[in-house]
């Protein structure tokens, strides 16, 4: 078990942003709006900042308590099947690393 952290793989700095806004319109898809319309001043603003700011602006807090926990998140929400999960996977250069790291 583990992982390898490959840089240089998405050769763009274009490319990066459209996987980033993947990953925000995945995550944009799990918000409930009318929940957040009817939370409290505190809420409404952590969504605000995050709607600003994209997925880097998503409150710390929510990321300590929710979105780390064994990858807890991304599994109960399906976000390893939305847009950017698969974009990434079937991206050219990842195959190449893959081949590289795994031949034959």
């Amino acid at each position: 078990h583990g992982f390898a952290v490959v840089t240089g793989v998405i050769p763009s700095a274009e490319e990066l942003q459209d996987l980033e806004n993947d990953f925000a319109a995945d995550l944009d898809a799990l918000v409930d709006v009318d929940a957040v319309n009817a939370s409290s001043a505190a809420v409404k603003a952590a969504h605000r900042r995050y709607l600003e700011a994209g997925p880097g602006g998503f409150p710390l807090k929510t990321v300590k308590q929710h979105l780390t926990k064994a990858a807890g998140f991304v599994l109960k929400r399906c976000l390893a099947h939305g847009r950017f999960a698969w974009k990434v996977r079937r991206h050219p250069r990842v195959h190449a690393v893959f081949r590289e790291l795994f031949p034959g």
